[in-house]
């Protein structure tokens, strides 16, 4: 019997390792969720803490902390700005720092606030009576390089959270996938997105996805990219889908995007962003950079309400330096609505990809430690185990036999 209770504690100490060994299904960030990881920020369709250049539509607030110019000498294309946001004329819907040469520039639902206008001042005009553009500066506004630092320091830290996503290459098409229901997270370099044409991104409805992007430069239009999708549990979309995707180019220093609307929110925090020729350009969450030029019409959305689960830590906020809700303050109690670029489907929950069996995985950017124990670990250890049993239950059965002869 000593020999049995033995093998069988051996045995049952070995399961014991394997059970407490392996790592345990969770969130990425351990279930950390910071769901205001992008701070003020998150309001604005474009945060920029240089100069900027810009065109088209911002469903959200705009801010610069240099110059900007917006729109064209010809006033058409120019720039609408908070459309999506609700009426508040003393809200600042464009905040610039330094001065503004504005040509078409259309305040939807509130006012500005600038350093100072180049050249005549009907090239920016407000629709909600009572809102202004008022030329006294943003100070007291925005901390725009106080939000930067922060902003740098949660890219910096997010940079470096353990993977739980999985990327593929099939072809030309690169898939971003993951099944966490609250947070996925997967890396890959500039280099990876350089071969894709076509980039997927998969995960479950309402899961917040972070897309690590390591490398110092990033060019859409030399890769030939024709588009960002989402599954929306039926097929591969544009931005229709709700998935909070934030990308996080931390190191980046240039980017250059195209290919039709970027999903998601671009965090780039160091870079020059650009874009390339063509229509049907943007990005449909913010785009938060060092600094932004395009000379083409652009659409830049809002991801208010996401992401709604960014890893814990990294940095004291993601961005303050207004105080929101009070009347002229630069700041708003109100949440900008969701910009005409989504729509209501959503993905599945499913996250299975069926690509074609040429399809290979494409390594992670960053090494992280196994998800899960693989099958050839645990059949090795489960037939350790089943071989000690066994030495204890021969050693009984010989030691009754023992001692039967004796007793006849």
């Amino acid at each position: 019997m000593t020999s049995l209770r033995f093998a069988a504690a051996a045995a049952t100490a070995l399961l014991i390792a394997v059970a407490g060994s392996a790592p345990a299904s969770a969130t990425a960030g351990g279930e950390q969720c910071d769901s205001a990881g992008l701070g003020i920020s998150a309001q604005f369709s474009a945060f920029v803490q240089h100069d900027a250049t810009l065109l088209g539509t911002a469903a959200g607030r705009v801010a610069v902390g240099g110059n900007a110019v917006l729109g064209t000498p010809m006033g058409f294309p120019g720039l609408s700005v908070g459309g999506g946001a609700a009426v508040d004329a003393g809200r600042g819907d464009l905040l610039v720092g330094g001065k503004l040469d504005a040509h078409g520039v259309v305040l939807e639902k509130g006012g500005a606030f600038v350093g100072g206008l180049i050249g005549l001042a009907t090239g920016i005009a407000a629709k909600v009576s009572g809102a202004a553009v008022a030329t006294a500066g943003i100070g007291g506004k925005l901390d725009v390089d106080g939000s930067f630092a922060a902003l740098t320091a949660k890219a910096d830290a997010w940079a470096k959270v353990k993977v739980n996503g999985a990327v593929k290459l099939d072809g030309e098409t690169l898939e971003l996938s993951g099944s966490d229901s609250k947070q996925v997270v997967v890396g890959v370099t500039a280099a990876q997105l350089a071969v894709a044409k076509e980039i997927r991104i998969k995960a479950p409805v309402g899961a917040t996805v972070l897309v690590n992007v390591a490398g110092e430069a990033y060019d859409a239009v030399a890769a030939g990219l024709r588009s960002v999708q989402v599954w929306d549990g039926h097929g591969w979309v544009g931005a229709g889908a709700k998935v909070g995707v934030v990308w996080n180019f931390a190191a980046a220093k240039k980017i250059t995007l195209g290919g039709g609307l970027w999903v998601g929110t671009v965090l780039a925090p160091r870079a020059e962003v650009g874009f390339g020729l063509g229509i049907g350009l943007g990005v449909s969450g913010g785009l938060i950079a060092s600094s932004v030029h395009t000379v083409v019409a652009v659409d830049l959305g809002v991801l208010v309400g996401f992401p709604a689960c960014l890893p814990g830590g990294g940095g004291t906020g993601g961005g303050g330096g207004t105080t929101p809700g009070g009347s002229g303050d630069g700041g708003s109690g109100s949440t900008p609505g969701t910009p005409a670029t989504n729509s209501s489907s959503a993905p599945s929950t499913s996250v299975s990809a069926t690509p074609s069996s040429s399809a290979a995985p494409v390594p992670q950017a960053q090494a992280t430690e196994p998800l899960a124990y693989t099958g050839a670990n645990v059949v090795w250890i489960a037939v350790a185990a089943a071989v000690l049993l066994g030495l204890g239950a021969g050693a009984l059965i010989l030691s009754r036999r023992k001692r039967a002869k004796q007793n006849s």
